[in-house]
């Protein structure tokens, strides 16, 4: 197994001070997660046209909804593993700063796509 998979199963169950991390970890998750089912609804009841994000409407139009799960999945993971080398470099205050601003963004996408 992968060190920085090793780290992040540490990041992700230890206490204390990761708390944090923990926490923006299952947030980062949960709002792709929102996002990629939000998107998917909008895709199939009004056309790609509704997705506002070239990046995905490639995506999609290119590889299906797998491949913009696939592509969303991928995205969280680098995200954690990113926090894991942050971490592990010391620098705990700026995972959980990319952890949070990743989580905004992604939570904003997913509310872009209820009110579009």
């Amino acid at each position: 197994m992968s060190t920085y998979v090793k780290t992040l199963g540490n990041v992700f169950w230890s206490r204390g001070a990761l708390d944090g991390i923990r926490a923006l970890l299952l947030v980062l998750a949960t709002a792709a997660v929102l996002d990629l089912a939000t998107a998917l609804h909008n895709i199939s009841t009004l056309g790609l046209s509704a997705e506002l994000n070239p990046v995905a409407v490639y995506i999609f139009a290119t590889s299906g909804p797998l491949g913009l799960a696939v592509a969303k999945l991928a995205t969280v993971a680098f995200a954690s593993l990113a926090a894991v080398y942050l971490v592990r470099s010391g620098q705990a205050q700026m995972a959980k700063a990319t952890l949070l601003v990743g989580s905004i963004v992604t939570i904003f996408g997913a509310l872009s796509n209820v009110w579009s």
